[in-house]
């Protein structure tokens, strides 16, 4: 039996000689690396740049489907916060401008009955009432606007962290449905 088998280089077609001790080599010719498979009596070549491009693809589905169960969870994450933010936006400001325009509107009243017999007091008051009372009012008015204009940004915002997340979870879909 030979001390070497004679194989051509698949990257250039340069003659190689390996020896039976030869287990990783680079080709002479062009500079390429390769693997040397014996099997079964038979000689083969390997560019281990085919075989790390095989290694790069399983860690790159490996690392997609982690990928994809961190991204299902920050979806849902976010998914959960654009509800509750929904759900609970707005409606402190309101409860409180409308009672205290309801206050108000109560304490006039009183007020006009028990002072029914002092016109000046009732008119001093009436006016402080009415001030305090478009005061409150417009403060509610105020809360409510900028809590709806706060509101729908947070809403934006949320919407377009979801569609990234989205995005990103279709091209990690995609890296794990190629073979």
């Amino acid at each position: 039996m030979a001390d070497f088998v004679t194989l051509t280089c698949p990257n250039c077609g340069g003659k190689l000689e390996i020896t039976n001790d030869i287990e990783r080599f680079a080709c002479s010719y062009c500079g390429t690396e390769h693997v040397v498979r014996r099997s079964g009596g038979v000689v083969s070549l390997i560019a281990i740049v085919d075989g790390l491009k095989g290694v790069k693809t399983g860690v790159d589905k490996t690392a997609s489907e982690l990928a994809i169960k961190r991204l299902e969870g920050e979806l849902n994450n976010l998914i959960s916060n654009r509800t509750r933010v929904r759900k609970h936006t707005g409606k402190p400001s309101i409860f409180l401008s409308l009672g205290a325009t309801l206050l108000i509107g109560f304490l006039c009243s009183f007020i006009f009955v028990l002072a029914e017999n002092l016109p000046i007091f009732n008119t001093i008051l009436t006016i402080v009432l009415f001030v305090l009372g478009n005061a409150l009012l417009y403060r509610g008015i105020s809360l409510i606007r900028s809590e709806n204009k706060a509101y729908r940004q947070n809403i934006r915002d949320l919407d377009m962290e979801i569609s990234k997340k989205h995005d990103e979870l279709e091209k990690h879909n995609a890296i794990v449905r190629m073979e």
